[in-house]
């Protein structure tokens, strides 16, 4: 396994976010995590998913092509 996992913090970080608004991410589902121990983490490839899931030109959704699941 060469995916890299995030913390939440680094996560929230890494897209201007607040951890806040990355835990309810977690939480509800909308960003799968993996709980290792006693913290949780974030593949990156999850974090990219988020990404696209949520894009928007001229304030609508784009429309998803191609994608796994």
């Amino acid at each position: 396994m060469t995916e890299r996992l995030m913390t939440v913090i680094e996560v929230a970080e890494s897209l201007s976010l607040s951890p806040w608004t990355i835990w309810r991410r977690v939480l509800d589902g909308s960003l799968p995590s993996h709980k290792i121990g006693r913290s949780r983490r974030v593949a990156e490839s999850d974090v990219r998913q988020l990404l696209e899931d949520t894009r928007q030109e001229d304030g609508r959704p784009v429309a998803r092509r191609g994608r796994k699941g």
